[in-house]
């Protein structure tokens, strides 16, 4: 099948990948020498959207994936075996793409996609990931974005997507609220980050079972959640321990606040965006993907907005006990000069595509449109 691009989907959509992954890859809280391989993936994750042939994208971002995973080795053993999982379904999607196989090709691209989003059952890697290598899940979680696009392009059109988007959707929507709930437990920042993840992970599911029936916007705008507001929060959290250690929650909570403004005020920024707070592109996600999951299922819309609501108490949680309480005294500075321009930076993108979103949905959708979609 052969198709043109249009000059806005053809600048727009590596642009986009190109600066959240150079905004998340050059994060200070990233391993040394780390940002290179990340570099490395971030290129062939953007290769993968210039490409025309389905089969040709899929293996470059199993290259990207294989990427991650090397990454995620060293720190995370168990999310570097899950992330190789997601680069050989991806190796598979490729080859039934050579092959004519549009269906096993459908069900590889889920199967990767679950593995990389931390869905569960598939989610032990990216939990791992974020507990002991959070700027790797940070930096995987950039290049989702292409190959949400790149399942949307070469493998949605099919027989199979179309019986495949209910049970995704229930999947997708029970995993949101179970992990949901599960954050309510938790008893420190860092776990209740592991289980906004994996429950961001349900949303992303779902979001691409309905895209199914047309509702590509949904996909591409929690992927782009995914990728910033939880990017972005990784960064902090990493600057926050690397200051005073683990984030306990629980108790009368800790006054850090007055010693880190400028690191509690991202924080709260990066968690707000992360739940849907309005004027980001986490609002217009959760609204495109409530409006979508409505249309094709009340109880799995319903699902998601328990799911959300819980997430931000949660978080709420999680935030207070971190920087409000009893104050204490911390010798360690504020946000320096390069982690403020990595916020600032991440900020402006999810305020940009708050506002504009179509900048984003509207060139992904003129590519699909010359792919019959």
């Amino acid at each position: 099948m052969s198709a043109q691009w249009t000059f806005s989907s053809l600048v727009a959509l590596p642009i986009f990948v190109v600066l959240a992954g150079s905004v998340l890859v050059s994060s200070p809280g990233a391993t040394p020498g780390n940002w290179r391989s990340a570099v490395v993936a971030g290129c062939l994750a953007t290769l993968a959207l210039l490409v025309e042939s389905g089969a040709a994208a899929y293996a470059t971002l199993a290259m990207a994936t294989s990427v991650h995973s090397w990454n995620a080795w060293r720190r995370a053993p168990t999310g570097g075996l899950y992330l190789g999982a997601a680069a050989l379904a991806l190796v598979f999607a490729s080859l039934a793409l050579i092959s004519g196989a549009l269906e096993a090709a459908f069900y590889s691209s889920c199967l990767a996609i679950a593995l990389r989003a931390g869905l569960a059952p598939f989610h032990t890697g990216v939990a791992e990931c974020c507990m002991h290598a959070r700027d790797t899940q940070m930096q995987q979680s950039s290049t989702l974005l292409a190959l949400i696009v790149a399942h949307l392009r070469f493998v949605d059109e099919t027989a199979a997507a179309q019986l495949a988007a209910t049970p995704m959707v229930v999947w997708g929507a029970m995993a949101t609220l179970v992990y949901a709930l599960t954050a309510l437990a938790q008893r420190d920042f860092s776990t209740v980050f592991r289980s906004s993840t994996v429950m961001h992970g349900g949303m992303l599911f779902a979001a691409v079972g309905v895209a199914a029936h047309g509702h590509f916007a949904a996909a591409l705008l929690v992927s782009v959640t995914i990728v910033l507001a939880m990017g972005g929060l990784a960064s902090m959290l990493i600057a926050l321990e690397n200051r005073v250690g683990p984030l306990h929650v629980a108790g009368q909570g800790t006054g850090r606040a007055r010693a880190f403004p400028r690191l509690a005020a991202a924080c709260a920024f990066f968690s707000g965006a992360s739940v849907g707070m309005p004027f980001t592109a986490g609002f217009i996600a959760d609204d495109v993907l409530l409006h979508a999951l409505w249309e094709h299922s009340a109880a799995a819309a319903i699902a998601v907005i328990l799911g959300s609501s819980l997430l931000a108490v949660a978080t709420l949680k999680a935030f207070c006990g971190a920087f409000f309480g009893q104050p204490m005294p911390v010798r360690a500075q504020d946000l320096g000069a390069q982690e403020r321009l990595f916020a600032i930076a991440v900020i402006a993108l999810l305020v940009g595509l708050g506002l504009a979103p179509q900048v984003l949905v509207g060139a992904a959708e003129q590519l699909l449109a010359t792919y019959g979609h």
